[in-house]
């Protein structure tokens, strides 16, 4: 009865449609600002477990699991593209 097969075309690298994402793209990518905002409040609760007066227990565990972390977001950039 109805056409319900869009096309989007390519994704639109400069112009006035470089900023918007298809349909596609929306729904593959639809969690990303909600796991960016979650990492901010965790580094901005670390920030402030860490500040001065911390005992030095607390930051030796924070400075080692997130050079830990460091290393690990490495390595997975060359098996993630």
């Amino acid at each position: 009865m109805a056409d319900h097969y869009s096309n989007p075309g390519p994704q639109q690298y400069f112009g006035p449609m470089a900023d918007v994402k298809n349909i596609s793209l929306q729904i593959a990518h639809g969690h990303y600002p909600q796991l960016l905002k979650k990492l901010e409040q965790l580094t901005d609760t670390i920030k402030i477990q860490c500040r001065f007066g911390a005992p030095e227990e607390v930051l030796n565990i924070a400075l080692m699991n997130l050079e830990n972390l460091d290393k690990m977001l490495e390595v997975m950039k060359t098996y993630v593209k």
